[in-house]
This record gives structure tokens, C-alpha cells and sequence, in this order.
């Protein structure tokens, strides 16, 4: 088996550690998500402890090519608001707290990866957002609180509980919250440059995706 056919049968597992983190996973479930027999998951595997490290290894390799962008022009703006939205929404999608802190307990080494490399995207942003400050893009503010709200508030969102009491969908919450950040950091001038359809075909994707189990 090929590294693409392997990482293919990892990313079925996703789904359930964003559930239920890392520890709770057995290799019975293991098999019956790869849809493999176990002899066929460790003839390929070389163990449990190698397959959740690849898991990992999954969710660092996703934040840290979210994390590589290179330095953005005004132009480029509008898009790459709407990127780094969708892109935090994956993130705390898939990076559950559950998940967190089973890395943290079971592998200190790669828990101290994967705080790096949100630490990491955390600055990037911070830099996004003041350089749009200083070209005229964003309106002033505290870009700190920016991204803590759409931690909290997409944490929140995607609280199925959540969402069933108030009556959303994932898709129109998530809408809903995107048309909100918009008006309250893009300046009114700039508005037309950005395409909703772009991030409306995000958001459908993400709705799918995590209707199908797949990240």
C-alpha cells in the first residue's frame, strides 16, 4: 500500500477522534471504519500507536499549511479574509478539546507540536489582521478579541446541542456568523470586493463534509 492510500484510510478515522479524541479508540473500530480485517490494518500499520500518530500528524500538517502563507497585498485582501475564516472553522471543527487533551496526556512531544503550530497561525493572523488595519481594509480594533470570538463563537456553532435549540443548521449558523464577522471587520469601501458565493461554497462543503464523516 502506498503513503496516499494509507493517508486516505487515516483521514476515515478523523471523524471519530473529533468525537471521541484518541484514547477511547479501539482496534476493532480501527478495522470497521478502515472497512479492513485487523490482520489487514497491521499488515499495513504497524500498530494502534502508529496510526493515531499519523492521525496527528494529519491535524499538524493541515495547520501548518494553513499557517505557511506568504505575506498578503491589499488585492488579495477580500480573499484571504474569507480563507482564514473557513480555515478556522476547520480547525476548530477537527481540533476538538477532547482531542487536544488526549495528545496532551498520551504524547507530550507531539502536544507541544501541535500548540506550536496554533501558536503559530494565532501570529499569523494577528499580522493579517494589523497589516489589513494599516491599509484600510479592517476597521480598527482589538484583533485579539477578533479571534477569540471566532474561536468561541464557531466552538459554540458547531455544538450540535446548540444548534438543535435554537433551530439551525450548521450551514445557516455558520452563514449567519460569516455575514457578521464581515460587517463588523471589513470596511463598508471595501465590501464589493468581496464574493460571498466563494465563501458560501466553503461553508456548503464544510456542512457536507461533516454530514458524510469525512474531514
Amino acid at each position: 500500500m502506498n503513503e496516499q492510500k494509507k493517508e486516505q484510510y487515516i483521514q476515515k478515522l478523523i471523524p471519530i477522534t473529533r468525537e471521541r479524541g484518541l484514547q477511547s479508540i479501539t482496534s476493532d473500530q480501527i478495522a470497521q471504519i478502515m472497512d479492513l480485517s485487523k490482520a489487514t490494518v497491521y499488515k499495513y500499520f504497524s500498530s494502534k500507536d502508529n496510526i493515531i500518530l499519523k492521525i496527528i500528524d494529519q491535524y499538524l500538517a493541515y495547520i501548518n499549511k494553513v499557517s505557511e502563507k506568504e505575506e498578503l497585498e491589499l488585492q488579495n485582501m477580500a480573499i484571504s479574509f474569507q480563507e482564514s475564516l473557513n480555515e478556522t472553522i476547520n480547525i476548530v471543527l477537527y481540533v476538538s478539546e477532547k482531542l487536544v487533551s488526549d495528545v496532551r496526556s498520551l504524547y507530550p512531544e507531539k502536544y507541544e507540536q501541535l500548540e506550536e503550530a496554533l501558536q503559530k497561525r494565532e501570529k499569523n493572523l494577528l499580522v493579517f489582521y494589523r497589516d489589513g488595519q494599516k491599509k484600510g481594509f479592517f476597521y480598527d480594533g482589538n484583533v485579539e478579541l477578533w479571534l477569540e470570538q471566532d474561536y468561541q463563537m464557531i466552538k459554540l456553532i458547531v455544538d450540535p446541542q446548540f444548534l438543535m435549540e435554537k433551530d439551525l443548521t450548521l450551514k445557516t449558523a455558520l452563514w449567519e456568523y460569516y455575514q457578521m464577522k464581515k460587517r463588523q471587520v471589513v470596511k463598508s469601501v471595501y465590501m464589493e470586493q468581496i464574493e460571498d458565493d466563494y465563501m458560501k461554497e466553503k461553508i456548503d462543503k464544510i456542512a457536507k463534509k461533516l454530514a458524510k464523516n469525512l474531514l
